[in-house]
């Protein structure tokens, strides 16, 4: 995975995050670990 991919990634992590804290999106505890695996440069679930 280049580095862009993964900056993106990681900027999309961010984003959902802070939707997430305004009340605007929803996550299942699955989706919450994926998001946070983003965040933190990895693929997905793990």
């Amino acid at each position: 995975m280049t580095n862009q991919i993964k900056n993106l990634r990681i900027e999309l992590a961010e984003e959902v995050m802070e939707l997430m804290m305004e009340g605007t999106v929803y996550l299942t505890e699955e989706g919450l670990q994926y998001i946070i695996n983003l965040k933190n440069g990895k693929e997905g679930l793990v």
